[in-house]
């Protein structure tokens, strides 16, 4: 299922991420209250670890963030991905994914000019996801995107990606086709 990296770089990685739990270096933008369920670990200035207590969502998360990276898609390169149980307070943590740090905005607090610049990045980079076949579950305009500090909007938490049917891949179409409201209202985005 999936491609693990070499011995000795998975025991470095693991190592890495065992140590942002430890020192609870939580992502502290990702979320308004960050949490070990929702938010990535910082390992350093380059890395993040997600971590995932569901097998089948980490399976989403690898999977169609390596085939998005790999077809051009603007998401975090993925480095390494393993299994392993570090306990954290009440729950286990069971997979954990370590991807590039990209250091941005939520596409929720920009306005102006780099929120138009954003939109339209968004606009292309989903239908770039939707011409490959794949419905982006969750990715409502503003939700589970990064505009990052050079201007490059990327996608992020592909969780509840799939392949989409005729009807959902159509859904993707006509809400990135629709011509932008005043003040950009976020729901005409929202297409779950």
């Amino acid at each position: 299922m999936t491609e693990y990296a070499d011995n000795p770089v998975r025991s470095r990685f693991k190592y890495l991420v065992r140590k942002a739990i430890r020192e609870n270096k939580l992502l502290e933008h990702h979320s308004k209250i960050p949490s070990p369920r929702t938010s990535p670990y910082v390992i350093n200035d380059d890395l993040v670890a997600k971590c995932i207590d569901s097998h089948e969502h980490f399976s989403n998360e690898y999977a169609f963030g390596k085939f998005a990276y790999e077809n051009g898609i603007s998401v975090p390169k993925i480095h390494c991905a393993d299994r392993f149980r570090p306990i954290l307070s009440d729950y286990i943590i069971s997979w954990f994914i370590v991807m590039d740090y990209i250091k941005g905005e939520d596409l929720t607090n920009l306005d102006g000019e780099d929120k138009k610049d954003a939109i339209r990045q968004y606009r292309r980079e989903l239908r770039k996801v939707a011409n490959l076949g794949i419905f982006p579950g969750d990715s409502g305009f503003g939700v589970n995107a990064i505009y990052s500090t050079d201007g490059r909007l990327y996608l992020i938490d592909f969780e509840l990606w799939k392949f989409g049917t005729r009807n959902e891949l159509k859904r993707v179409y006509d809400a990135i086709s629709t011509p932008l409201p005043r003040g950009y209202s976020l729901k005409v985005y929202d297409w779950e």
